[in-house]
C-alpha cells in the first residue's frame, strides 16, 4: 500500500507541477502581451510629440504645457486635434500625389491613343494604295490575257 500512496502521491505532485507550469506559460504570454501594448503606446506618444513638435511653435508647446497644468482634458484635446489635422495633412499629400500620378497616367494613354490613331491612318493609308495598285495590276493582267487570246 505504500507503493500506491508513493505512485498516487508522485501523480498528484506532476499533475501540480504541470500546472504551475502552465501558468507560467501563461503568465510569460501576458507579459509579453503587456509589453507589446506598453510598446505601442510609447510608439504612439513619441509620434504624437514628434507631430506637435513639428506643428506647435515653441511658445505654443509651452502653452500647451501650461494648459495641461491646469486642464488636462483640454490639452488632451488640443493634442489630438493637432495630431488629427497632421493626419489629414498627411491624407491630402497623399492624394495629390496620387492625382498627380492618374494625371500622368492619362497623358501617357493620351499620347498612346495618338500614335495608334496615327498609325491606323498610315495603314488605311498604305492598304487604300494596295489596293489601287492591285486594281491596276488586275486590269493590266485582263489587258494581257486579252491580247493573248486575241493572237
Amino acid at each position: 500500500m505504500a507503493y500506491s500512496e508513493d505512485s498516487e502521491l508522485a501523480e498528484i505532485r506532476r499533475r501540480r507541477l504541470q500546472q504551475l507550469q502552465q501558468m507560467q506559460g501563461a503568465d510569460a504570454a501576458t507579459a509579453q502581451a503587456y509589453a507589446q501594448q506598453d510598446a505601442e503606446m510609447q510608439r504612439r506618444e513619441a509620434e504624437r510629440s514628434e507631430i506637435l513638435r513639428r506643428i506647435l511653435t515653441p511658445e505654443a508647446r509651452e502653452r500647451l504645457g501650461r494648459i495641461r497644468l491646469a486642464k488636462p482634458e483640454v490639452a488632451a484635446a488640443v493634442e489630438q486635434q493637432g495630431t488629427a489635422t497632421q493626419e489629414i495633412a498627411r491624407n491630402v499629400h497623399q492624394a495629390a500625389v496620387g492625382t498627380s500620378q492618374v494625371a500622368n497616367n492619362i497623358t501617357q494613354v493620351d499620347r498612346g491613343a495618338n500614335e495608334t490613331g496615327s498609325a491606323s491612318t498610315q495603314v488605311l493609308s498604305l492598304a487604300q494604295s494596295l489596293a489601287s495598285e492591285s486594281n491596276r495590276l488586275n486590269r493590266a493582267m485582263q489587258e494581257f490575257i486579252a491580247t493573248v487570246q486575241a493572237a
